[in-house]
Formats: structure tokens, C-alpha cells, sequence
């Protein structure tokens, strides 16, 4: 292998690394993107392998994207803090489209994503151990995360619903990999999608659920089988926890329409509305809503706080035209990954895996703040990549 080749060749061990590391190290993932982009950008100086992007099914994609990123910075002329907008514009926004592309080509490499897929699995392993440990003794092992205050775990997370987060997106990629796994490498991912169950149950975070459980129908309601593992799925779902639920007291609560944390989003929400009708088609600038938050207050914590519904943030902050670029971006590449599902799920169950993961992020994004998390967004974009760049290589077909 020549120096040149060196950087193209790079890029899958740099994409395992921060698959690994993600749950645990914020610094590890400003770090691994970092140099998961300069690599990239070293790969295509040297010209020797045709770009993904250069393919049809991903070119609305790469438009959408390149129209949001120009309507976010945009959004900075009107912004009452400009070098915070600026910031994330450079610091967040223009990452994370990039860890995009960059995944996108790792990705349509077969073997790559394949393993990246095992290499997931592993990590929410571990992600679970630590939860667990939390459970048992009340502070996790590696970050040494207190018990959160209401019992709920959150593993390495400050947050039990970033937790949730995490393994609703894990918990159908393991699944896939098990699928398709010789029998000895079945028997290990099945005990530990179990405890994956598990430590989602006992996050008691309902949206999550309701998130998961509506993409694998989503996704696996093409086919008869496909449909057989969704009951299946969905049974288990819903008999795991409804058990957690009831024995903590608040299987009621749970689903209550007028609980305290539903109407606290309802009031945020509002406040979001309000933004957006005050200034509809710019929005008040990116990265301004907790700033801008206390001017819009009607009811609540009255403190600065995300919206915990990532769309209506986003047309606060950035217009309508903003928020019509981003569903664009994310209903162009959606649309990608539902042309590529095949018909045989036995075949191709890493990829249906990886799709229910998008959807359900995508879904869960409404209630709640996925793309405004370091961690969780650098995530969604690095799974979103991956499976855009095996669609596009017709791995599974």
C-alpha cells in the first residue's frame, strides 16, 4: 500500500473507532470526525477511486444538504448572536453533513460495513454493561454516572432518554447482525439484544419506544416475514415495558396525555411557535433557541431550554425555508434507503437494521432534542452515511 493509498484505507478503522468510542467520549468524537474528514479529504486529493456522491440516487441528497447548509448560514445575517450561530454553523453543522458524505463512502464498501455493523453491537455491549453496573451499584463504571434521581439508568449518558436514544438505534442493527450470523456468533448477539431490551425498558422513556416500534413497522411491513418478526418485535416491546412500567408504578403515567414532562413539551412548544411566527422565513439564527427561549416563555420551567421537538427548533432558528431544506435533505436520503429495502430480509437484514435506526431517529426527533446532541447527532449522521453509501453500492442486492 503507497502513502497514497494510505488515507482511503484509513477511513473504515477511523469509522470503527468512533462507532466504539461514541457512547463514552464526547472529545473522542470531536476528535475521530475530525480526522475521519481530513483523511477523506487526503482520498479524494489523490483521485484514485470514483466518489460516491457521484451517483444519481444520492444527488436530491447532496442538493437538499448543500441548500440547508447555505439557508443556516443565512440565518446568521439576522441572528442576535452571531459568533454563537457562526460557531455552530462551522463547529456542528458543517461536521456533521460531512461526517455524512465522508460515511457515504465508507459505507459503499461491502466488507466495511459489514463489520462496522459487528463493531456496533459490540459497543452497545459495553454501553449496556455500563448501565448495568450504574443499576447494581448506583454510579457507572467507566463515566461514573450517578443512578438517575427517578431510578432510571442512563448508562454513560447524563440523560436516561439519550440513552434510550442510543438503543433504539442499536438495538434493530444488533438485531440484523444476529440474523445473519453463523449460529455460535446468533447465540452471543441474542443474549445480548436481551439485555439491550432490558436496559430500553428500564430508560422508561416512551417516545423511544413508540419511535422504534413504528419504524421496524415501517420498515419490515414490505414482506410476509418481515411481518412476522414486527409482531414478534412489537409484542416483545410492549409485554417488556408494560412489566418495567407496572412495576414502578406508572404504567399510567407513561402513556398519560397530560402528565408533567407531556405538557412542559407543550409549553416549549408553544414558545417555539411563537419564535417561528415572529420571524417565519430566517428564523432568529442558528444555535440562538435557549437564547431566545425566555423572550417567548409561556409556561413551565422558566430557564433556557431546547425544544425538545428538533423540527420546530429548527424553524426557529433557521425559517421555514431552513426547516424545508433539512426534511428535504433527510425525506431525499429516507427515500434512498426505502428504494434499496429488498424483499428477502434474511439476506439483508443489516441493511433493513441500519434503515429501521434512521427512521426511528428521524421519528423520535419530534419529542425530543436527537440532533441538537453532540453525541447522538454525530451518531444519526454516521449511521445515515453508512447506509446511504451500501444503498448506493447495492451491497444487499
Amino acid at each position: 500500500m503507497t502513502w497514497r493509498a494510505a488515507p482511503s484505507a484509513l477511513l473504515p478503522w477511523l469509522a470503527a473507532l468512533l462507532l466504539a468510542l461514541l457512547p463514552f467520549s464526547i472529545a473522542a468524537v470531536e476528535i475521530l470526525a475530525l480526522l475521519l474528514i481530513v483523511a477523506w479529504a487526503f482520498a479524494r486529493a489523490g483521485g484514485r477511486q470514483p466518489s460516491a456522491w457521484r451517483d444519481p440516487s444520492l444527488r436530491r441528497t447532496a442538493i437538499a444538504g448543500a441548500a440547508f447548509f447555505l439557508l443556516c448560514a443565512a440565518s446568521i445575517l439576522v441572528s442576535a448572536h452571531p459568533v454563537s450561530s457562526l460557531r455552530a454553523l462551522i463547529g456542528k453543522w458543517l461536521e456533521y453533513l460531512f461526517l455524512m458524505v465522508v460515511m457515504v463512502e465508507v459505507g459503499a464498501r461491502p466488507r466495511a460495513f459489514s463489520a462496522l455493523a459487528l463493531v456496533m453491537a459490540g459497543a452497545s455491549a459495553a454501553v449496556a454493561g455500563e448501565a448495568l453496573w450504574q443499576e447494581a451499584t448506583g454510579q457507572g463504571l467507566l463515566r461514573h454516572h450517578l443512578l438517575n434521581v427517578y431510578g432510571r439508568m442512563s448508562g454513560p449518558y447524563t440523560n436516561p432518554a439519550d440513552l434510550a436514544a442510543y438503543l433504539m438505534v442499536t438495538i434493530p442493527i444488533v438485531a440484523g447482525v444476529a440474523v445473519s450470523s453463523r449460529r455460535w456468533l446468533r447465540v452471543v448477539l441474542c443474549v445480548i439484544l436481551v439485555v439491550l431490551f432490558g436496559c430500553f425498558f428500564r430508560t422508561m422513556t416512551t417516545g423511544a419506544w413508540v419511535a422504534l416500534a413504528a419504524a421496524s413497522v415501517l420498515v419490515l411491513g414490505r414482506d410476509r416475514q418481515g411481518r412476522r418478526l414486527v409482531l414478534s418485535g412489537l409484542a416483545v416491546l410492549a409485554l417488556g415495558g408494560a412489566i418495567v412500567l407496572a412495576r414502578g408504578g406508572s404504567l399510567a403515567a407513561a402513556f398519560g396525555l397530560w402528565d408533567a414532562g407531556t405538557q412542559d413539551r407543550v409549553y416549549m412548544w408553544q414558545s417555539a411557535l411563537r419564535m417561528i411566527s415572529d420571524r417565519p422565513w430566517l428564523g432568529h439564527g442558528l444555535n440562538t433557541f435557549m437564547a431566545n427561549y425566555l423572550a417567548y416563555w409561556v409556561g413551565g420551567e422558566q430557564a433556557p431550554r431546547y425544544a425538545h421537538n428538533c423540527y420546530l427548533q429548527m424553524a426557529a432558528e433557521t425559517g421555514v425555508a431552513g426547516l424545508a431544506a433539512f426534511v428535504a435533505l433527510l425525506g431525499t436520503a429516507c427515500l434512498t434507503l426505502w428504494r434499496a429495502l429488498p424483499g428477502r430480509l434474511a439476506d439483508r437484514s443489516v441493511f433493513c437494521g441500519f434503515a429501521i435506526a434512521v427512521a426511528a431517529f428521524v421519528l423520535q426527533a419530534a419529542v425530543d432534542t436527537n440532533f441538537y446532541s453532540l453525541r447522538q447527532a454525530a451518531l444519526f449522521w454516521s449511521l445515515l452515511g453508512l447506509a446511504l453509501g451500501a444503498a448506493r453500492a447495492r451491497a444487499f442486492r
